[in-house]
């Protein structure tokens, strides 16, 4: 019995545990338990962040994403933690300049990531160039990537030119990472094999079972020579994760690829994620089922999960297939991108709002108009010139890349056009927020998440986050106290009790102030504007209402202002997106209908407005 080329595994579970899909009911303190455990398991290296996860930590869990890493390092002391670094995008969905990257690479490191999986959602490795060579220059170790699809554009020698560009660049080994399960069997074997006939690097693959396949895609890939292959235990594998480390080892027993990992201690694992799952902590991948549909939309898991949330919400579950066949047409439009995170959020965000609204293109996310500009990088393919010019209007996209970096000449990388942030966040966010260098990296990332997570960390008493049910009743309440508040300075009056089963809002006047601070006084409707000739700017999705681009930056209106047709009015974040709400006539801002950080729905008034006559 051979067993000269055992197969190495990276274990994925601790990624998987706090995706996005059911991360908001998982804290730290039910993944440290099994982490000793984890570290005994005799894995090649251990996926711990990366993609949505950062967010996740601070926008629903109330946890600093970098004090769980640290916590984790403490425990998985032997086996290497290796992330996710998505080149330029870092773990957000939009690009980031040089700075914050360079900053996030070294601060990863010192809090214990060693393997980095540095990935472009377009293969463009302009993108992936200075992620590459920061992770180089301070020690740590760089997996290159190629992200598969299928489309008339990618081919063996696609990947095979994507992969040779990176080993120029120095990386360590190679993932051919497949987040939609459309890699068949034979078409990996031939992969695989090519892949290590032309470079000496380690090959690892990373499959999700969206379709039932990636154990037998897994199977052929080992026989072709790769050398890692990412799997998660049982409680979080297979179904529309990476396949049962469980399985892969009993398939492989007693071969020459059988892998040196110690079963028993895997039982432990998957015995306390039971246990997390009997809880109702976990709801883990099981109702969004594997489809064999995922060949013809090459719709990765967390995508489908996403579009099918946003549906109900919208109550147009039954839509899906129409927005699955607009998902394939504008991915065609937008040059065959393969459908991973971001660009997969901004394919079916906007096929999404294209079926919604009725027309294409009506409603526009900033992020796609950013792609066609060229701010995420070279489209594989060539992009649909009618929908460019809709898009970008008298803008022209980004032409001139400078020296020093890969990609075709005459164009930019999204970096090459970013001004440093950190300087900048510095600045503006208070001083009595910060209490680490990593904080000021969290705010250029996530701006709202972070500076709400801030506020909250420095007093947990003044909001109930992350309890999403106690953060709606507060709500809830604050507005009724303020409807009764204002109810009873319109009607003059100087004591009110109002009386709910336990709940009891009391109000009395103080009057000794009132000659030197008057009442106030309820908004008058405005002069001379008939209600019917106001024309409502409408919500096209559900989403959170942002009336400012950032934090710390004015509203794009106020009430009174005039704006143009066209003019940007709000943004509504929607699948990790920010769709633009913008005026179709020009005209007065008459009314805003909605607050800041105030979640609405579809068909709901945001704006009224007085149209120029």
């Amino acid at each position: 019995m051979n067993k000269s080329k055992p197969i190495l595994i990276t274990d994925t579970t601790l990624r998987e545990v706090h995706h996005d899909r059911w991360a908001t009911k998982i804290r730290l303190e039910d993944i440290l338990p099994a982490t000793e455990a984890i570290d005994r398991a005799g894995y090649h290296s251990v996926e711990v962040w990366g993609g949505a996860n950062f967010e996740v930590a601070l926008k629903y869990l109330g946890e600093d994403p970098w004090e769980r890493l640290k916590q984790i390092r403490k425990v998985i002391k032997s086996t290497p933690l290796q992330m996710l670094l998505a080149g330029q995008n870092i773990v957000g969905s939009r690009p980031y300049p040089d700075d914050v990257l360079k900053a996030f690479v070294a601060k990863s490191i010192e809090n214990g990531i060693k393997i980095f999986r540095v990935a472009d959602a377009l293969n463009d490795v302009g993108n992936m160039e200075m992620a590459i060579t920061t992770v180089k220059k301070e020690g740590g170790e760089v997996q290159g990537n190629i992200c598969y699809t299928i489309s008339p554009v990618h081919n063996l020698d696609y990947y095979l030119k994507c992969t040779a560009q990176q080993t120029d660049l120095g990386i360590d080994s190679l993932c051919i990472k497949d987040t939609s399960g459309s890699l068949a069997p034979y078409a990996a074997y031939d992969l695989v094999k090519t892949l290590k006939e032309k470079f000496d690097i380690p090959v690892q693959i990373h499959g999700h079972s969206s379709n039932a396949s990636a154990t037998a895609t897994y199977l052929k890939a080992i026989e072709a020579g790769a050398d890692i292959i990412d799997c998660a235990v049982l409680p979080l594998a297979i179904r529309t994760a990476q396949p049962a480390v469980e399985s892969i080892a009993a398939i492989l027993k007693d071969t020459k690829y059988a892998p040196g990992i110690n079963l028993s201690v895997i039982k432990e694992i998957s015995d306390h994620f039971e246990k997390v799952a009997e809880s109702g902590r976990l709801s883990g991948p099981g109702r969004f089922m594997m489809e064999a549909g995922v060949i013809t939309h090459q719709i990765p898991d967390e995508m489908r999960a996403d579009l099918i949330t946003h549906l109900e919400q919208q109550h147009a579950l039954p839509r899906l297939k129409e927005v699955l066949e607009e998902i394939t047409r504008v991915r065609q439009e937008m040059g065959y991108p393969p459908l991973v995170y971001p660009i997969s959020e901004i394919v079916g965000t906007q096929a999404l709002l294209n079926v919604l609204a009725g027309e294409r293109y009506k409603f526009i996310p900033k992020e796609i108009k950013a792609y066609f500009k060229g701010c995420y990088g070279r489209p594989p393919g060539l992009v649909d010139e009618w929908v460019q010019d809709k898009l970008l209007g008298e803008e022209e996209p980004i032409q001139d890349r400078p020296p020093g970096r890969l990609g075709p000449p005459g164009r930019l990388g999204p970096a090459d056009v970013l001004a440093p942030t950190i300087p900048e966040a510095k600045k503006k966010l208070p001083a009595s927020l910060i209490e680490k260098e990593e904080d000021i990296i969290s705010y250029c990332l996530f701006p709202q998440s972070a500076l709400t997570f801030f506020k909250w960390r420095r007093d947990p008493g003044a909001y109930p986050f992350p309890d999403e049910k106690a953060l709606k009743e507060k709500v809830t309440k604050e507005l009724e106290i303020e409807e009764v508040i204002q109810f009873a300075y319109q009607e003059d009056l100087l004591e009110l009790e109002i009386t709910e089963g336990e709940n009891r809002i009391s109000i009395k006047r103080d009057t000794s102030f009132a000659e030197e601070i008057p009442a106030p006084v309820a908004k008058k409707e405005p002069e001379e504007v008939s209600l019917a000739h106001l024309v409502p700017v409408i919500s096209p999705l559900v989403g959170t209402f942002y009336q400012t681009p950032t934090p710390d930056q004015p509203p794009f209106v106020e009430e009174g202002n005039t704006v143009k047709e066209g003019d940007t009015l709000g943004l509504i974040e929607a699948m990790k997106l920010f769709n633009e709400i913008k005026s179709e006539v020009t005209g007065r801002v008459v009314r805003i209908l909605v607050e800041n950080a105030q979640t609405v729905e579809a068909g709901e008034t945001l704006f009224l407005i007085e149209p120029e006559i």
